[in-house]
Parts: C-alpha cells; sequence; structure tokens
C-alpha cells in the first residue's frame, strides 16, 4: 500500500506556490485520513496502486469563509506494497563471515518483503561468536543461526569476539577502537570510539602487538562514547577507573570489574540507568573510592541489583552518594569491613532494606538514608562519634535501629540523653503497634522523641517519624 511521505497543499491566490499541509490553515480540518502515517485509498477506498499518482483525500467538514481556500493538493509518496527491502549487516574483515539463505536478490541485501531469511555467523579461526546487534527481535540475538522476517529494513551486525590488534598506540578489534597509553607493560585506556555498532567491550581479551595489559581506564575514557555497550568487561591487571571513566554507558547491563581494582573514582559508573549486575560490586583490593574528589557518586543512578558486601579492611569511608538512587540494591552489609565514615547521602533515594554497620563507624553524614522508603533496620556494632545533623532524615516511620544488648557506649548515650527518650511502654498503643519485632530483637524502652513530635538523632529535627531502637538478643 502506499504511504504518504509529505503533503503540501496550493491556495487560491498563490499562483503556483506550494505550501506544506503542516503550515497551512487545512491543518487539524481533516477526518484523520491526511496525515503521513495514514494509508490512503482511492475515492472507492480501494487501497492505491504501486505507481498511483491521483490521491483522494476528505476535507472534513465545509470551510468557514474566514479559511483560506485551496484549489489543489499535492502528495510525496513512499513506497509500500509488495517491494524491496534491504538487509544491511554490517562485518569487521578477518574476524568472522555471514551466510544467507536465501541468498538476497541482488547480491546486495535486497529481499522481497516478508521474505524469511536465515543468517548464520561463521567465526574466523581463533574467534568466536558472541551475538547479534541491532534490529534482531527480543530474546533471539544469541541464536546462530538466526531466522528473521524482513517486513521491513535491517541492519544488524554479528558480534565476533577476537584478540585487540595493537599498533602505534591505539588498540582495536574490528568494533571498537582504543586509544592507550604504554609505559612498559602498563597501558591506560585514554579514549574508546565505536567503529561499528556492537554490545559487546572486552578488554579481558588477548592483545597482539605489545606485551602491555590494561591497568587503568582514564577520566572520561568511555564517557558518552559507548552508547551501545551492554557487556563490560576487565581484566585483573587493571587497578584504577578514573573520574567518569565508564559514566552515562545508557545501555550497559552487565560488568565484570578486576579482582585487583584498588581505585574507583568520582562518578565512575554515575548516571547507567541500566547496570544491574557488577562483579565483585566492591573487591577486596579496593582501597580508595573518588580519591581526587570528596564527593563519591560512584553508582549514583544506577539501578544495581541484590546485595551489597563488604569485608573489605582497606576501604575506610563510603563518600557522598556513592549509593544515592541505586533502586536495585536492597540489603548492605558492611559489618566485617573497616570502614569508618558513611557520607552525607551515600543511601539516599535506593531500594536497601537493612544495613548492618561495623564497629569502626565513627561518623554518618546528612541524609545518608533520606527517601530509602523500604529501609526497615539499621544494625549497629558500636556507638558513632558523630551524626549529622539529618542522618535519619526521611526514613520510614517504622524504621529501627538496633543496637548489642551489651554495647556499654549505646547504653551510656542513651541513658545520658534521657531527656530526647520517651519510655516504651509510655508510646501510644497505635504507635507501637506499628513496629514489627524479629525474634532475635527486644525493644529497649526507649525511643528518640524530637521536640514538637519531631524527631531525628541529633541536631536539626526535620522528620515527622521516628527510629526505635532495640537490643539484640
Amino acid at each position: 500500500q502506499i504511504q504518504i511521505a509529505a503533503l503540501y497543499v496550493k491556495t487560491v491566490a498563490g499562483g503556483d506556490e506550494w505550501i506544506p499541509l503542516a503550515n497551512s490553515a487545512l491543518q487539524g480540518l481533516s477526518t484523520g485520513k491526511m496525515n503521513y502515517q495514514a494509508t490512503y485509498a482511492d475515492a472507492d477506498g480501494a487501497p492505491l496502486a504501486e505507481g498511483a499518482t491521483d490521491l483522494w483525500v476528505d476535507f472534513g467538514p465545509v470551510q468557514s469563509p474566514g479559511y483560506v481556500g485551496y484549489t489543489e493538493i499535492e502528495a510525496e509518496m513512499a513506497v509500500g506494497g509488495a517491494v524491496s527491502v534491504t538487509l544491511e549487516t554490517p562485518c569487521p574483515a578477518g574476524y568472522g563471515t555471514i551466510s544467507f539463505s536465501p541468498a538476497s536478490d541482488d547480491g546486495a541485501g535486497s529481499y522481497a518483503i516478508d521474505t524469511e531469511v536465515t543468517m548464520t555467523a561463521i567465526p574466523a579461526e581463533g574467534c568466536t561468536f558472541h551475538s547479534w546487534y541491532g534490529d534482531v527481535d527480543a530474546g533471539h540475538e544469541f541464536d546462530n543461526p538466526l531466522t528473521v522476517a524482513m517486513s521491513d529494513n535491517r541492519r544488524i551486525t554479528p558480534v565476533f569476539s577476537g584478540d585487540w590488534q595493537w599498533a602505534n598506540g591505539q588498540m582495536r578489534d574490528g568494533y571498537w577502537r582504543v586509544t592507550t597509553s604504554v609505559s612498559g607493560t602498563e597501558m591506560a585506556i585514554t579514549l574508546v570510539e565505536s567503529v561499528i555498532e556492537s554490545p559487546l567491550l572486552d578488554f579481558r581479551k588477548g592483545i597482539t602487538g605489545t606485551d602491555a595489559a590494561p591497568t587503568a581506564v582514564n577520566e572520561n575514557a568511555l564517557y558518552g562514547r559507548t552508547a551501545t555497550v551492554r557487556d563490560l568487561y576487565f581484566p585483573d591487571t587493571l587497578v584504577a577507573i578514573g573520574r567518569s571513566g565508564c559514566r552515562g554507558m545508557t545501555a550497559l547491563t552487565n560488568c565484570v570489574l578486576s579482582a585487583n581494582l584498588a581505585s574507583l573514582d568520582y562518578c565512575a559508573f554515575a548516571d547507567c540507568p541500566n547496570l544491574v549486575h557488577v562483579a565483585p560490586l566492591l573487591p577486596n583490593s579496593l582501597a580508595t573510592l573518588t580519591p581526587t574528589a570528596a564527593a563519591g557518586q560512584a553508582f549514583r543512578g544506577t539501578p544495581l541489583s541484590g546485595r551489597l558486601v563488604i569485608a573489605n579492611r582497606r576501604l575506610t569511608s563510603i563518600p557522598d552518594g556513592t549509593f544515592q538512587g541505586t533502586i536495585g540494591l536492597n540489603e548492605a552489609d558492611l559489618s566485617k569491613s573497616g570502614v569508618t565514615a558513611l557520607g552525607a547521602a551515600a543511601f539516599s533515594q535506593s531500594g536497601v532494606t537493612n544495613i548492618w554497620l561495623p564497629k569502626t563507624l565513627a561518623s554518618i553524614g546528612d541524609n545518608a538514608i533520606y527517601q530509602c522508603n523500604a529501609m526497615r533496620s539499621m544494625y549497629f556494632e558500636g556507638l558513632p562519634a558523630s551524626f549529622g545533623g539529618n542522618a535519619f532524615a526521611g526514613a520510614p516511620s517504622n524504621m529501627r535501629i538496633v543496637i548489642y544488648r551489651n554495647d556499654a557506649d549505646w547504653l551510656a548515650y542513651m541513658a545520658n540523653d534521657a531527656a530526647s527518650f520517651t519510655a516504651w511502654a509510655d508510646l501510644p498503643a497505635n504507635v507501637r503497634d506499628t513496629y514489627v519485632f524479629a525474634d532475635d530483637c527486644v525493644p529497649y524502652g526507649k525511643v528518640k522523641i524530637g521536640a514538637g513530635g519531631n524527631a531525628v538523632f541529633v541536631a536539626t529535627r526535620r522528620n515527622a517519624d521516628i527510629p526505635t531502637f532495640l537490643l539484640m538478643q
């Protein structure tokens, strides 16, 4: 069927001047047949024949005298019906080939519409097939052979994995061009650019042409240039990812980090809206988050997924905003870590439900769990010396702060600050009923209440609700 590519009208007084329909007074007066997406018919309502030049258009209601009069209408036709469509399959030379069944009509990828085409990716020696990328039906990206119905033009790239070729400061694998800085056996990745669209960026592969291996991702190296990457893999030789090194990778879903990563800088993986799986999330080798900035935000705005466990004694700080907005994160166990500081907004607006904090913790910043609407409990093994004025601002009304029965520091703190606490028995029954206690916890008997019913942990009083203090059995 013929589709309209553009419509023009001619005014009574306009001579030979054609006006785009969208700029004319007729726009909005049609019955719905006069738009670019509609299929147009002849005067009898039958589909237009291929090559048709006459077009029937219903102008709708009679126009008022104030409207400009139009005498003619002209259409630019976009070809439709039983015609050819094109299958485009960019393929990097030397990494593999594709076989087609049936072969295209003209040897250049043209097929009659709705033809079913089966493609088989054949990797070159030493290479492997990874997936298809582009106009592939969902769920069939890893099929080989792949069968597609040519209902429209398609662009499908076979993704082969083979060694990197290094020369003159650049690595290439047919899909990516990577600018590097090499010193001895150490290689810094400074810029990554796409040659052919690919969802795979694998730095673990062998490198021909140099003995160096990737040890660092420099500032902004992948930022804004790798929109197609779904899977990102780093070798265990990598020790540092710089500021915004992997930021803004909009398609990134899976990332494997180096087990020897020592430094993860400011916004390293921030603004990756589909990044769900990172393994290991914070390796035991990691000693520094954001060495060049006070504000961390390493994973800000990434969904992540599952349970965060930090048993790393080297890492002493979770900087500001590190896990802000990580909506898929459901628990965070820092109890075996050496963390001494939890920065401002460290877990704010995340999906975390329970946090276990280590005895080494000395400070909690403002809004650390702000708008963590699923938060249920924070477990303390010791009393931090410093709390931000709004450390627990925005926490749910039934969130619990759990402490250990034999923790003398907490007991002394609660006793010395008795004016800020109210006996559990003195709370209204409907308030007590909002808390559900686990079998291993019992109410201590006091809850911190701020002036006027507003409650926060220390200075500024903003919260309308309050955490409950529990003693673990």
